[in-house]
């Protein structure tokens, strides 16, 4: 039986390192959860580890994780101004405004 952890996206930041030794050793699932989502981190068997090396290439560096939760930092502070500057307001949904274009285009093709 698999032990399951649920934590949140701040402690992953502060805490990766940690967090994916003790999934490389131990029997654990750990969710993450951030912004009403839930992401599965698990240790997957040898077999499985060579089809997804073979299928996404090699893994990341910690330097490169590292940058990565950089920039995923950053894209989480710009969303927050964002939404401050428009006083917790959403942005307004775009699809209309795409499929009407779609639209137009075709029509000028017909």
């Amino acid at each position: 039986m698999r032990f399951t952890r649920i934590i949140d996206i701040d402690e992953l930041k502060n805490n990766w390192a940690a967090i994916l030794s003790q999934l490389a050793s131990r029997n654990e699932v750990v969710i993450v959860e951030s912004e009403g989502r839930k992401f599965r981190l698990e240790p997957i068997n040898q077999t499985e580890q060579q089809a997804t090396d073979q299928a996404t290439g090699p893994q990341l560096t910690d330097a490169e994780v590292t940058a990565a939760l950089k920039v995923l930092e950053s894209a989480h502070q710009l969303t927050q101004k964002m939404s401050q500057r428009r006083g917790g307001k959403p942005l307004a949904d775009s699809w209309p405004d795409i499929r009407k274009d779609r639209e137009e285009r075709s029509n000028k093709w017909l």
